[in-house]
């Protein structure tokens, strides 16, 4: 298991001096495994002589603590480095890009770093000083993010996903065989109206003795969880899935994929159809 450590406090003429000598002696970690998450993105500050000053990362090692100070260290073994999958670019534009986002990368930074999400991955691969994911999915589901380039992709791209002129397929395992056929739920969502299209592929038997379904899916809304959360509701809980359903544990993690989007781009005026590719689907 993973160590974890959270700790805040607002500095004083008791715990001023070194950053990393105060963090050592409060939490008990090396210095080593400080510095790394230091590094990584894991240390907030909020500055006690700058007016208006707000909560910010704090990367220098050399830092030395002033009464006032506001301190938050968060401390994840997990977040210090990435082994992982790259991510890789599905589309490419001058003001924008789509790209296919792996298995357990963050769709956005945590407060104990950054290295792991797909924003700081796609900089570090091209360079590229403002990277801003638009939609988000799950650590644990792989498949297509929008990503911002300049302040007109990255205002284009919200006002398209928030316009829901975007057509969004999914592919997926569920435990079951959902019936019928080919349908649609539509139960609302923390009281929002929520709308999932969708069509068994395949059925097949696992080598427990399950019958899982390989099924296509197109959502019109976006909420929280809502594949996960309506083929759950509806008995047919995804494969993998570690929050919702029973009895659907799957060896190679959530059977989810955002794996394909279609839309009219109002830069370049021209129809855009990207599917991830068939490496990285459940099914060709």
């Amino acid at each position: 298991m993973s160590t974890k450590v959270t700790h805040k406090a607002t500095i004083d003429e008791s715990t001023q001096g070194p950053l990393v000598e105060y963090l050592a002696a409060q939490t008990e970690l090396s210095k080593m495994k400080i510095k790394k998450a230091i590094g990584a993105g894991g240390c907030w500050i909020k500055r006690s002589h700058v007016k208006r000053a707000k909560l910010q990362r704090l990367r220098k090692l050399k830092y030395v603590l002033t009464p006032g100070d506001e301190l938050a260290f968060y401390f994840d073994e997990n977040a210090l480095t990435y082994a992982g999958d790259p991510p890789v670019c599905l589309y490419e534009g001058r003001d924008y890009g789509l790209w296919f986002k792996p298995v357990n990368m963050l769709s956005g930074p945590s407060r104990a770093g950054e290295v792991c999400a797909v924003d700081y991955q796609i900089a570090k691969q091209t360079g590229r000083e403002q990277v801003n994911v638009i939609n988000r999915l799950d650590r644990e589901a792989s498949g297509i993010v929008a990503v911002g380039y300049t302040r007109k992709g990255s205002a284009m791209l919200s006002e398209l996903w928030r316009s829901g002129d975007v057509e969004k397929s999914y592919q997926l395992e569920v435990l079951g065989r959902p019936e019928p056929s080919k349908g649609v739920f539509d139960s609302k969502i923390e009281g929002k109206p929520a709308r999932t299209a969708y069509e068994v592929v395949e059925t097949r038997t696992d080598k427990k003795g399950r019958e899982t379904s390989f099924v296509s899916a197109v959502i019109e809304t976006g909420r929280f969880h809502q594949i996960r959360r309506h083929f759950a509701k509806a008995g047919f809980p995804v494969m993998g899935d570690p929050r919702y359903g029973k009895d659907n544990g799957h060896p190679l993690g959530l059977r989810l994929v955002s794996s394909g989007v279609r839309y009219r781009c109002p830069i370049r005026k021209k129809d855009v159809s990207v599917e991830v590719p068939p490496d990285k689907r459940l099914w060709s």
